[in-house]
């Protein structure tokens, strides 16, 4: 028999089958973080790449 352990990835997305949000925290902790970010103004834009919404 050969196994082969999981990647990194397979235990990703392993983790995130099945959830509505596929990301750590929630809104408000979202806003904490960017209010780490110097120097951030309503002229910023942040874009989440590689992210995904699902059709409700």
């Amino acid at each position: 028999m050969n196994f082969q352990e999981p990647s990194m990835f397979d235990l990703l997305i392993e983790a995130h089958i099945g959830l509505d949000r596929q990301g750590p925290g929630s809104s408000e902790m979202t806003r904490r973080a960017l209010g780490f970010v110097d120097n951030l103004d309503a002229n910023f834009r942040i874009v989440d790449l590689g992210c995904e919404k699902s059709a409700s």
